[in-house]
């Protein structure tokens, strides 16, 4: 039996290559919305908005953060990922801004109580109050760095070192680091 050719065409405005959208076909095509039930109020709330984003609820607390990469589609699928970040809430669905068109978003926590969202920026880590938007350099005024400053990623964003973990009532954080190398 002879071979038949095939062909694949993508368009320069496709959000991702061919080669992922062929390889993604299948599990593009069920792919979901996260939303929200109220019990107490009956509501339901969709959070996700489009297949572009990921959406994920805070452990305590009526928020969600959300990055969504939909303007950036080709960068992430060749290794160059750009997202913006946003804090939803999950009674209404309304989002706010909290960072555009950041690296990724490797590294992206929330605080158990949902009051901080702590992300590698550029070259340092920022953590941002979700209420008043207001951001701050953790890694500021100490000497060892928090982040892999000498990483190959592709993406302006370093890797943090260690894990990041922030206690339940306070602004604080702390690292657990098993190793920072040669420092």
């Amino acid at each position: 039996m002879e071979e038949k050719p095939a062909v694949d065409v993508w368009h320069w405005r496709d959000i991702e290559v061919m080669a992922y959208q062929s390889k993604n076909a299948n599990q593009e095509s069920h792919r979901n919305m996260l939303a929200l039930w109220n019990l107490n109020s009956g509501t339901l709330t969709q959070l996700g908005q489009s297949d572009t984003e990921r959406v994920t609820p805070f452990h305590r607390g009526e928020l969600a953060v959300v990055s969504e990469w939909n303007q950036w589609g080709l960068e992430n699928s060749i290794g160059r990922p750009l997202t913006n970040i946003y804090v939803a809430d999950a009674n209404t669905g309304k989002r706010t801004m909290l960072k555009e068109k950041l690296g990724g978003d490797r590294g992206l926590e929330s605080s158990p109580n949902g009051k901080y969202v702590l992300f590698p920026d550029g070259d340092h880590i920022s953590v941002v109050d979700v209420k008043t938007g207001i951001a701050a350099d953790i890694g500021k005024n100490i000497k060892t760095p928090l982040i892999d400053i000498e990483s190959d990623s592709t993406s302006p964003e370093r890797p943090i070192y260690g894990s990041p973990a922030g206690p339940r009532t306070t602004r604080k954080s702390s690292f657990m680091t098993s190793t920072i190398y040669g420092r």
